[in-house]
């Protein structure tokens, strides 16, 4: 279970019925881009990369295709700071993230209703794995 992110090739919020935003150049600009973020980031092949650091575990999705588009998706896990890691990388290279969860644009650092969301959720299926099931009283 993961709280998903769409990632745009956009620095501000896009009108996803109306709006019309450029491609990315390649998967490789992209994966350089992330690397430069991310040092620690793994690229076992261009179509999924991977972070795992004491902050985050993040997936990125590029797709099998060759042609990006002009988005990816993040599979994102990990505690609050994770917010400001995939906001810090959208800076650097003039992207924007999309809360899925949310239906929002996070466009700033510090807080996201949806990773809370999930984080609730998260911890309440865990919570409940740890009871015992109602056959066993």
């Amino acid at each position: 279970m993961s709280w998903d992110i769409l990632i745009l090739n956009s620095k501000e919020p896009v009108d996803f019925e109306n709006g019309n935003w450029p491609d990315f150049k390649s998967k490789q600009t992209i994966i350089e881009s992330i690397k430069s973020t991310f040092k620690d980031s793994d690229w076992p092949d261009s179509s999924w990369g991977t972070l795992t650091n004491e902050f985050a575990d993040i997936e990125f999705n590029l797709g099998e295709e060759e042609s990006l588009g002009n988005n990816f998706m993040l599979h994102v896990r990990g505690g609050s700071k994770v917010i400001s890691l995939i906001f810090q990388m959208c800076s650097e290279h003039g992207w924007i993230a999309y809360d899925m969860s949310s239906e929002k644009f996070i466009e700033n650092g510090t807080d996201s209703s949806g990773f809370n969301n999930w984080k609730n959720y998260k911890e309440h299926v865990i919570e409940d794995k740890t009871k015992k099931p109602w056959w066993k009283f």
